[in-house]
């Protein structure tokens, strides 16, 4: 339900019995609470609404009525859980409810700052209590301009942006690639891939090509600054920085923040934001991995991951930054990354990792604008000696495939059988893969109850790899069929 909705809800069933009346004194006005300890501006009025009376007066000074607004802002802040003396720290240090109080008190700088006590910080702390009336009386105030009742000529910060199709046309604005056809300078992207694939080797490659302004593959990368939080294995990813200096030279233009990270926690963006401003208006911002930076959040609910993702917006909104996840994938490796749909729908672009017994491969499984889905970039990992005892791995590329408009997609999977085939070989194949010899195995024990589960597995087995069909048999391995991938090991295969 959305925040409006539910107003209206508490409008509708508690809306006869009018505002709460019952007041505490705002009390004695607190010491100064010291500004840096607070959150960013900007995460407050995400909070209270950007379409909101105060968050407009605390951003552009903007308000029909100032004081009102300023009232607004105050109860804003104390939804975004804020205590009095917070809220007076916010409302002193902001230029345009300090003119505000100015204005009330003949610039007299001691009266203003108890002006914004009295009436304002100290009474937002004191009025609002747990009741529901109460938030009501609340909500009233801060989301005024956001429900249907308010002004309709009110203008709105952000929202929907109107033109004719003329000048919607006319609009020159074109989407740019970090490398063309694999990787778009867009708000969220996300590399994912079974434990082992081979994800850090493929982004370390793909980051690095960006960060130098070098090859891709082939592809020219435009040079950009790259900025990875590395969460996972940070040893290992130390020394695969080493490995891949040590083979392609010194890597300019990459910074590293390693720690611990927790996108859940609200300002947790402060972390990331300043130091993404310093470096410059543009970058590629990469997150290593989603699981991580997330700890304790339940992967699968929209509520835990549509927090995030909101977050993770917010830092491409403040900084022009494009966001690229690193993460694992789920069970059933044909639904994308490990965890809630959402975060499928909401991303730009799509790769995905997979180890086979004969190669590594990244394939473009999504791709929202401009051609390359379907491309395929193959990669071995090879050993570079860093030091008497130690070594790191650095990924070599081994081609590429560039997938045909119009090829048809892998067949799904046809009858019972074959479905509950292809569901052994999902749960038990690692990177795509799995020995032949281990799926009949597991695929006779799926087909148990069905009279002769051997044979019927063998059926099953030629039929899902036929040419075009969902798997293909690689000499004793059985690999999950790459979309475009036109070749097949035909169903004369003995399956033993």
């Amino acid at each position: 339900m959305s925040a409006a909705n539910f107003l209206r809800y508490l409008r509708t069933t508690h809306g006869k019995a009018g505002k709460a009346t019952t007041r505490t004194a705002a009390g004695d006005m607190p010491d100064a609470v010291d500004p840096d300890a607070l959150p960013a501006l900007e995460t407050l009025c995400d909070t209270m609404g950007y379409g909101t009376p105060g968050a407009r007066l605390l951003l552009t000074g903007e308000a029909a009525d100032r004081s009102e607004a300023l009232r607004a802002a105050a109860l804003g802040l104390r939804w975004a859980g804020l205590d009095g003396g917070q809220i007076l720290a916010v409302l002193e240090n902001n230029p345009h409810a300090w003119e505000v109080a100015l204005a009330h008190r003949h610039d007299d700088a001691d009266r203003a700052r108890a002006y914004l006590w009295k009436h304002h910080a100290g009474k937002a702390a004191a009025e609002v209590t747990t009741t529901c009336l109460d938030v009501v009386a609340l909500f009233d105030v801060v989301t005024a301009a956001a429900l249907p009742d308010a002004d309709p000529k009110a203008p709105r910060a952000g929202g929907l942006q109107w033109a004719t199709v003329g000048q919607f046309c006319a609009d020159e604005t074109r989407l740019e690639w970090f490398v063309h056809g694999v990787l778009p300078e867009a708000e969220l992207c996300a590399v994912f891939g079974a434990s082992g694939a081979g994800k850090t080797f493929f982004v370390l490659h793909l980051v690095a090509a960006i960060a130098k302004g070098g090859t891709f593959y082939g592809i020219e990368a435009a040079q950009a600054p790259v900025a990875v939080v590395a969460l996972e294995g940070v040893h290992g990813f130390r020394d695969r920085l080493r490995a891949y200096s040590t083979r392609h030279g010194a890597v300019p233009n990459l910074h590293i923040a390693h720690g611990t990270l927790n996108l859940r926690e609200p300002g947790s963006e402060r972390e990331i934001v300043p130091h993404l401003q310093a470096i410059g208006p543009r970058g590629l911002l990469v997150v290593d991995t989603m699981a991580q930076a997330t700890p304790g959040a339940d992967e699968n609910s929209g509520k835990d991951m549509g927090a995030v993702v909101a977050r993770i917006k917010a830092i491409h909104r403040r900084t022009g930054w494009a966001v690229l996840l690193v993460a694992h994938s789920g069970k059933d490796a044909r639904a994308g990354l490990r965890g809630w749909s959402g975060i499928k729908a909401a991303l730009d672009c799509e790769i995905e990792v997979i180890r086979t017994a004969g190669y590594r491969a990244a394939t473009i499984s999504k791709l929202k604008d401009g051609a390359g889905e379907g491309n395929e970039f193959r990669f071995d990992i090879e050993t570079v000696v860093l030091g008497a005892d130690r070594t790191g791995a650095v990924l070599v590329e081994r081609g590429s495939s560039q997938f045909e408009p119009g090829t048809p997609a892998p067949a799904k999977p046809q009858g019972k059988n074959q479905e509950a085939v292809f569901a052994a070989f999902e749960q038990h194949q690692q990177g795509g893969a799995i020995a032949r010899a281990e799926l009949l195995r597991h695929a006779t024990g799926a087909l148990v109850g069905t009279g002769k589960p051997r044979d019927r597995a063998r059926e099953a087995l030629e039929g899902l790899c036929r040419p075009g069909g969902a798997l293909v048999a690689d000499g004793d391995v059985v690999l999950r069929t790459p979309s475009g991938f036109t070749g097949g090991s035909g169903g004369a295969i003995a399956w033993g």
